[in-house]
């Protein structure tokens, strides 16, 4: 039997047990004990608290309707019907629970007061065409009373008229004080890349009427845009925030050309336009801002001797590069593999052991930098050239320089390139130790 058709079955039979009669409110109980039968029902989400569990929290939500930054009007009514339906639902079905939490008078003082706003509604509605001749005094009262509980009731009442198509004629537009100009980046900055090929990038743009509006980003090379935030902002506020950042930043910080940085976040868009996918929704209010913007394309370098390769290893030493190597998690097998080999009771020679563990480090490479991984990877030293050169240190990023061409170049084997070996060998080990139990996952990874 269908669950809905059971409850109105059951509600019937007690109503005819109590004398009661075919009472208009069964219907309504049944769909309610239908609608609580799933707990997601019962227990909403809100706007302003992400899951309502409390009369408490119900009413804060209710009253956030007619919040700035929650404005919803109707919300109100949905929210009052909601507290109604779920004091009647608890004091009735888990009224020891609801002795035992609360008080079970305050459930039902809460749940008439909710159905009584909701029938208030209902009737403020209907009656809504003879309210057109109080419109002048409700907007003036919603725009300019001096008690918020004012303002909030004449702003209800002007809703509740809205319902019903009665609204006031909008004032003509007030002409502009300042001219509206086009939102256009004016500065901008970048920070290193870390092991997860993500970096941060801040772009102030000057806003519409003049103002600075920054807009904060982590990009990655893999996945796209993956966090957004920002904002209006002050020079003096500015100014004070990149202070804080240089201060607390672990990467080098570095100003840019606001085109490069605009093209980075288009080739992160492509990014995710290629993997069907979206940026964060909070990135929609930017998403003018980049409408025009072309892809960066590699970071302009200067040539290198190709024989810096040999001392790539020395980047991996540095602060801001400990943290490169391949995703342990990839190569998670391979470790067990060598562990395997390391501890085999098999007699076998040490040089034996070595050429095996030398084949899967082998095995690692050919399979993980496959041709895309190879320029991603490529890419990744390059900006950490452009970076070090930003900075003042020219030794650094002919090193980083030389690492990217070896990168780059096809026809060239990784298999004997030091750096290629090393981060491949950092995640082997990693591989080892979570495996051993040593160290998490999550503390490893190198996914964004």
């Amino acid at each position: 039997m269908e669950l809905r058709a059971f409850f109105d079955r059951a509600i019937r039979a007690s109503f005819h047990d109590l004398a009661i009669g075919n009472d208009l409110a069964s219907p309504y109980l049944a769909d309610l004990l239908t609608r609580f039968a799933r707990t997601e029902n019962l227990y909403p989400r809100g706007t302003s608290i992400p899951r309502l569990e409390t009369v408490v929290e119900m009413l804060i939500e209710a009253g956030t309707a007619w919040d700035g930054s929650y404005f919803q009007p109707e919300h109100e009514v949905t929210v009052s019907q909601h507290i109604g339906d779920f004091t009647l639902f608890m004091t009735g079905i888990f009224r020891e629970r609801v002795e035992r939490t609360a008080s079970v008078g305050y459930y039902v003082g809460q749940g008439k007061r909710a159905y009584h706003f909701v029938s208030e509604h209902g009737r403020a509605t209907s009656r809504a065409e003879h309210g057109a001749g109080a419109l002048s005094a409700l907007s003036g009262l919603a725009e300019s009373a001096v008690d918020r509980s004012v303002r909030r009731a004449a702003k209800r009442a002007l809703y509740r008229l809205s319902q019903r198509g009665v609204a006031p004629t909008p004032a003509p537009p007030a002409a502009p004080v300042v001219r509206r100009g086009t939102p256009h980046a004016v500065r901008a900055w970048l920070s290193g890349i870390d092991g997860s090929g993500s970096r941060a990038a801040w772009i102030l743009f000057e806003g519409a009427y003049g103002g600075g509006a920054l807009c904060s980003l982590i990009l990655n090379d893999v996945v796209g845009i993956t966090e957004v935030a920002g904002g209006d902002i002050t020079k003096r506020r500015l100014e004070a925030e990149l202070a804080s950042l240089r201060a607390a930043q672990k990467l080098p910080w570095v100003e840019t050309d606001p085109a490069r940085a605009l093209g980075l976040v288009a080739e992160a868009l492509e990014l995710h336009r290629q993997r069907g996918t979206s940026p964060p929704a909070t990135f929609g209010r930017w998403q003018p801002f980049f409408a025009d913007a072309a892809p960066a394309g590699p970071p302009p370098i200067p040539a290198a001797d190709p024989a810096l390769a040999d001392r790539s290893l020395e980047l991996l030493g540095l602060p801001e590069m400990a943290g490169w190597f391949l995703d342990p998690e990839s190569v998670q097998s391979d470790a067990l593999e060598v562990q395997e080999a390391r501890e085999s009771r098999l007699v076998v020679s040490d040089q034996i052991k070595a050429e095996r563990q030398e084949a899967i480090l082998g095995r690692v490479i050919e399979r993980e930098f496959t041709p895309e991984g190879r320029r991603r990877w490529s890419r990744r030293f390059a900006e950490m050239a452009w970076i070090f050169a930003a900075t003042d240190r020219s030794e650094q990023a002919a090193i980083a320089t030389a690492a990217a061409m070896g990168f780059a170049d096809s026809e060239s084997r990784l298999s004997h390139h030091p750096l290629a070996r090393a981060l491949a060998q950092r995640a082997l080990e990693l591989a080892g130790e979570v495996a051993a139990g040593r160290l998490r996952a999550a503390d490893v990874s190198r996914k964004p």
